[in-house]
């Protein structure tokens, strides 16, 4: 009695703590098992008016202050498809579509590739790959043209494996599988120059071994480990084997023939030699061991990045950000007592794009007031953390889309900005006191890293802007911005709109520019191909004398570091004497904390430049010359003979011509022309050294011209095809209670279902309409839905019909025709949590089939309901892969049900289910679940616990028996409970526990590629069940049905009360496995009962686990 008062106290405990949080949230349930739904959120806090550019090949939309960024898109583009598609020799048979976002946070707030609810049933799933893609802006240009190659190289890429038509898309549907680094590697070799960052993150993968399993890698180290990797086909054998390795690839339906049949070499072999390769080009790396001094003692995670590290004017504070997968805090770090705190914290983990730009931190010259940006709600706020109050202030900084960074004044009444207005990345002063903006530099140049110099007199900022003189915008024909950034002065006391430059490096980028002291500036440079921290001070002398003295000022400059990994972030407090700085190691960002370095007593280093650095130095040596001899020749045609009215490109190759649909155009004769001409790229040398891609054709008939802005309408396209053997009903609801005779069959056996979704472009409206067809074409279900999702309250509303067949006595069958009607609402708190709400209204037919006369007779029935439902859903898990996740999700739920009659009946329904999926090592997870539910009212609902979702062929149970005098009106299953057959336990309520562990054998060992689905996700598992399902208030409470048999003898009805225990549980293994594009499932249980265990119970089932 001891431990049975003990157990009922921790159980009481739980559904108390249960039901308190049930209380103030609701919704829908066990309908189907375990297979509850969950999804993400897309949160709208504006509503975007959408207007487009017609083009030949694509079509920009954009939206308000989007026009500039729409325009650079467009005439960029049009270069780069023809370019892309040569190189890739692949033409573009469908217009894409480029969706623009001012900013990331724009992007996150549309409805596009939002899955709203995900499938337990796997096969026959056919996502339509379209030619849609969104980029937006961050601030910086040249990333803004990497997105738009990228975007151009996804689609010509998917045309190359999924190919343009419905049929050949729906064929490959169930296409092996790449991996990881295969497709984005290659876009990103396609999208991006060799950088120092992408030399950064390979030689920091390559020297620390953490590429040596290429397969194994996954996010940011898949794409740059496979950009690396094609780089090394090109290099090593030509661009154009990538072409054939992906068209054979594709034909053959194996990532492993694709190489053997181009290469002639196995992929085992192709990947020791990248190794090997890469091995050799940092090896005179290997024992450069120097690194920053005073690594900040705090613990440092995989996938946690650390930044905008800032030390305070005393020197014994430092605050710094970390982003854990878009949930991101601000830390104040005491150095003298080694403590931490933070200060702010929002966002949540989410598998989405992450926006590592914000917050954005700078402290006030007093030290007493921290600030920071952030993005909230669609705008850049400003918010100033008092250290004394330890209280925020907060203000919207209107008249900016984004801000990109910021740093205080001498006297703290200023901040000058690097932000964008209207599609430009510009340099503004913000003051304080009034809240505006002072426009510093306005043109499509990208300015950053802005820094108060001289008490406040001068800014320092580094840009890319071919001129030093503000006002003068790019060349018109500048096809697209410099490539490198260099280091500029503005005169902020004077305004005078001619600029200083610092640096003139056509090949170097310098970056994060601060004060070291007067006239002396700490800065970043990618000299040698590694990002090491340099120092400059200006100085002057009198170079004229006239009414006035004129001054001619020089720079001195040195590199004070030689690293082997890059410098991320560099700040410097030079009050205090110290700086913190970010350095990447082993995949981990870490900060540093070191003493500030003195321009006369730093010792300059020598520094040994990346194979990277020297094969692009001699590129653009090479191609320098190239160009002035080009020039040369032309100057001295141009003085021989009359000027030729179209320069030839002296630097691209005739470009090849792909056969496609062209639209019919007429020229100033009147004569018909097939397609627009495309203008030619010429490479010219610019004043600062650099080469410039510009269009010579500059005529007026061949100029890049805008087309008229259109209005976007709403227009559907088709979205998602489903045709597949199925086992599941579509349930909405619960089914009616049919007596406990026999098996209940959440699924109705196998049957076919085939569904279509449309959506309009931006996915904000969705039709869905759905029929499963019974073998017997009788007892069909039907689905239609409509949802309209383009504010931030979602609204569905969803059609639903379906057939029940039960047995009633030994001879006569009763069909159940059900008709529901549903009206649902959903309210985003954010990307992982929302309130969702649904009013609903149901129409049961009872009819009994005519097996005699007297059924015959039996006039049909109906029963009219109507109900509310809400719940309060979380979904922050990350997807590994299939059957596999990591994070939290969890659903609260409550609803309510009334019978619309003379007859009062009504059930109400509270429940929760929590699942966590921890990560063990790599994609070895272990999943929990904690699961329960009651019913009341006068027509409850009966859980049968015992068995597993889907099971194929369940059996029941007859010996537990059922409490009649409960008066139940509804049935479902209250899964997983394995090691039994269905109704081991049943009652009004119930509550169970899972634990399981998933390991992908072949996927967890392998060390090449699997094409094989099969193999990818097999699956091993062991699992453990525990829980039960009761009446009364609580498992061991004597009116638990449990406890009570009924034996009937001749004239006597004899109660017998039995001692029993409530509590089940079960353990066991099973395998998971993928086939044919259904996940299958087969488990093996032994099920402890009253302390015994009982002979094993063998599943078999088709679905997901939990």
């Amino acid at each position: 009695m001891g431990i049975n008062r003990l157990k009922y106290h921790i159980l009481q405990a739980i559904l108390v703590i249960g039901f308190v949080v049930l209380s103030f949230s609701a919704g829908a349930q066990f309908y189907n098992g375990s297979n509850m739904t969950f999804g993400k959120n897309r949160v709208q806090f504006n509503e975007f008016l959408w207007t487009y550019y017609k083009f030949d090949d694509f079509d920009t939309y954009f939206y308000l202050n989007g026009k500039d960024l729409a325009i650079y898109l467009s005439k960029y583009a049009t270069e780069e498809i023809p370019l892309i598609e040569q190189k890739m020799g692949v033409p573009l048979d469908k217009k894409i579509q480029f969706l623009v976002f001012n900013n990331l946070t724009d992007l996150k707030q549309s409805n596009i590739g939002l899955t709203q609810n995900s499938s337990y049933n796997t096969g026959g799933i056919t996502r339509i790959v379209g030619s849609r893609v969104m980029v937006y802006f961050d601030g910086n240009y040249k990333h803004f043209e990497r997105q738009i190659r990228a975007a151009i190289t996804e689609v010509l890429f998917n045309e190359m494996m999924f190919g343009g038509s419905l049929g050949k898309q729906v064929k490959t549907s169930a296409l092996f599988t790449m991996p990881d680094w295969y497709k984005e590697g290659y876009i990103s070799y396609m999208s991006r120059d060799w950088d120092a960052e992408i030399d950064n993150m390979v030689r920091d993968g390559i020297l620390s071994g953490r590429y040596k399993k290429l397969n194994n890698l996954t996010g940011d180290d898949a794409v740059v480990a496979g950009h690396s990797f094609w780089n090394f086909i090109a290099r090593q054998y030509s661009p154009s084997a990538i072409t054939n390795i992906i068209l054979m690839t594709s034909a053959s339906n194996n990532l492993k023939k694709g190489f053997l049949y181009v290469l002639g070499l196995s992929y085992e072999i192709l990947i020791k030699e990248w190794y090997s390769y890469y091995e050799q080009q940092y090896q005179p790396f290997i024992n450069t061991t120097s690194k920053p001094d005073g690594l900040l003692p705090i613990r440092y995670k995989n996938d946690v990045v650390y930044g905008q590290p800032r030390i305070n004017p005393q020197g014994n504070i430092l605050a710094y950000t970390i982003n854990e997968r878009g949930k991101y805090r601000v830390i104040i770090y005491d150095l003298n007592k080694q403590k931490k705190h933070t200060v702010f914290k929002a966002g949540v983990m989410i598998d989405t794009k992450t926006d590592y730009s914000y917050p954005l931190l700078a402290w006030h010259p007093s030290g007493l007031l921290l600030a920071f940006v952030i993005e909230r709600k669609g705008m850049p706020w400003l918010y100033l953390y008092n250290m004394e109050e330890k209280k925020i202030m907060k203000q919207i900084l209107y008249g900016v889309q984004k801000v990109t960074d910021l740093s205080y004044s001498a006297d703290g009444r200023f901040i000058v900005m690097s932000a964008v207005q209207g599609g430009n990345p510009d340099i503004f002063v913000f003051n304080v006191a009034a809240s505006s903006f002072e426009r510093i530099t306005n043109d499509s140049y990208t300015d950053l890293n802005p820094h108060f110099l001289n008490h406040s007199s001068k800014i320092v900022f580094s840009s890319n802007r071919l001129n030093d003189t503000l006002g003068v915008k790019p060349p018109e024909q500048m096809i697209e911005q410099p490539s490198n950034f260099d280091l500029f002065v503005y005169d902020y006391n004077s305004h005078n709109p001619v600029l200083k430059r610092i640096t003139k490096t056509p090949l170097t980028n310098e970056f994060k520019p601060v004060e070291l002291g007067q006239n002396t500036i700490s800065y970043l440079s990618d000299e040698n191909g590694i990002v090491n921290q340099s120092l400059a001070q200006i100085d002057s002398t009198v170079s004229s004398v006239d009414t006035t003295i004129h001054y001619r000022y020089f720079v001195n400059s040195k590199t004070i570091t030689h690293y082997n990994r890059s410098i991320y972030d560099l700040q410097v407090s030079s009050q205090s004497g110290k700086q913190a700085l970010v350095w990447f190691e082993g995949g981990k960002t870490r900060l540093f904390v070191e003493d500030a370095p003195s321009f006369n007593s730093a010792v300059p280093v020598s520094l040994t430049m990346t194979n990277a650095k020297m094969s692009a130095v001699k590129a653009f040596q090479k191609q320098q010359n190239k160009v002035k001899r080009a020039n040369r020749a032309m100057e001295k045609k141009h003085e021989i003979t009359k000027p030729a009215t179209e320069t030839p490109s002296v630097n691209k190759p005739p470009q090849q011509k792909y056969k496609r649909f062209m639209l019919v155009y007429e020229d100033k004769e009147g004569n018909e022309v097939i397609g627009k001409p495309k203008s030619a790229k010429v490479i010219k040398v610019g004043k600062n050294g650099q080469l410039i891609v510009v269009d010579e054709n500059v005529s007026e008939e061949n100029k890049f011209k805008i087309p008229k802005r259109r209005n976007y309408y709403t227009e559907y396209y088709l979205d998602q095809m489903v045709s597949q053997v199925d086992f599941n009903y579509l349930n909405y609801s619960y089914q009616p209670f049919t007596g406990g005779g026999g098996p209940i069959y959440l699924n109705p056996g196998f049957n076919m279902f085939f569904k279509l979704g449309i959506t309009d472009l931006m996915e904000n409206y969705r039709l869905v309409g759905g029929v499963r067809f019974n073998f017997s074409f009788i007892n069909n279900e039907y689905l239609a839905s409509y949802a309209d999702m383009h504010k931030r309250l979602d609204k569905e509303i969803i059609f639903h019909r379906n057939t029940l067949e039960s047995n009633v006595g030994a001879y006569n069958i009763a069909r159940v025709h059900t008709h529901e009607l549903f009206y649902i609402l959903k309210w985003p708190f954010n990307e992982a949590l929302s309130l969702r709400g649904t009013a609903h209204y149901r129409n049961d037919a009872y009819v009994m089939l005519a097996t005699d006369q007297p059924s015959l007779e039996f006039p049909n029935t109906y029963e009219n309901w109507g109900g509310l439902k809400t719940e309060l859903v979380f979904d922050g898990t990350r997807e590994l892969g299939l059957n596999l996740y990591r994070g939290w999700r969890w659903k609260i739920f409550a609803e309510y049900n009334q019978l619309i009659s003379k007859e009062f009946k009504n059930l109400v329904v509270l429940g929760f289910d929590f699942r966590h999926y921890q990560r063990i090592y790599r994609n070895f997870i272990w999943a929990n679940r904690v699961a329960g539910s009651t019913s009341f009212g006068n027509n409850k609902l009966i859980y049968y616990m015992g068995g597993v979702d889907n099971w194929i062929s369940p059996k029941f149970n007859y010996e537990t028996p059922i409490d009649r005098t409960q008066n139940y009106g509804y049935q479902t299953l209250a899964t997983n409970m394995r090691g039994f057959y269905q109704n081991i336990r049943n009652g009004n309520s119930f509550m169970v526990i899972n634990s399981e562990l998933r390991f992908p054998v072949f996927q967890f060992f392998s060390k090449t590629p699997l094409s094989s689905g099969f193999l990818k996700n097999f699956q091993l598992v062991a699992f453990g069940d525990v829980g039960t399902a009761w009446t009364g208030p609580q498992p061991w409470s004597p009116l638990n049905s449990i406890y009570t048999n009924y034996v009937d003898s001749g004239p006597y009805h004899v109660s017998v009360t039995v001692q029993k225990e409530p509590l089940v549980g079960g353990v066991g293994m099973g395998a998971r496995v993928h086939l044919f594009g259904y996940f299958i499932r087969g488990d093996v249980s032994w099920g402890l009962e009253d302390y015994h265990v009982n002979k094993p119970v063998y599943y078999l089932s088709f679905s997901l686990d939990f």
